[in-house]
C-alpha cells in the first residue's frame, strides 16, 4: 500500500493464483505476495497498450533505484528480459499481451522460467 495505495482487492490469475490488484492512474498492478513480502508484480497500461521501452525502463528503476539493470539474453520469442546487476530481481516483459512481470530471483526461479 505504501507504494500502490489504497487496494481494489484480489484479483484471480490462472498462473500465479490470487495476487493484490492496485489501480493506478495509467497503469494495473498485481502483487503476489509470499510470505507477507511482495514476490512478483504484474504491470499492465490501463488501456492494455504496449508499454514502451523508456516506460520499462523508469518502471524498473522504481524496483531498484539503487542498482543497476542489465538486458539478458532470452530465447524466447516475443519476450524481453532484464536482470539486475546484483541478481536479485528479475523482470520479463510480454510484448504480445504487454504485461511487465517484475521478480524477486526466488519467485522467478520457483516459477520454473515459464517465461
Amino acid at each position: 500500500m505504501a507504494r500502490y495505495g489504497q487496494s481494489i482487492g484480489d484479483i484471480s490469475t490462472e498462473t500465479f493464483g490470487p495476487v493484490r490488484g492496485f489501480a493506478l492512474r495509467e497503469y494495473l498492478v498485481g502483487v503476489k505476495f509470499l510470505n507477507g513480502t511482495g514476490a512478483m508484480e504484474m504491470i499492465s497500461r490501463n488501456d492494455q497498450a504496449e508499454i514502451k521501452l523508456q516506460e520499462i525502463d523508469a518502471l524498473l528503476k522504481k524496483h531498484g533505484a539503487d542498482v543497476e539493470w542489465k538486458v539478458d539474453k532470452f530465447e524466447k520469442p516475443d519476450w524481453k528480459r532484464w536482470r539486475t546487476q546484483d541478481g536479485s530481481l528479475v523482470a520479463v516483459y510480454d510484448s504480445k499481451r504487454h504485461f511487465l512481470y517484475v521478480n524477486s530471483k526466488e519467485f522467478y526461479n520457483e516459477q520454473g522460467k515459464r517465461y
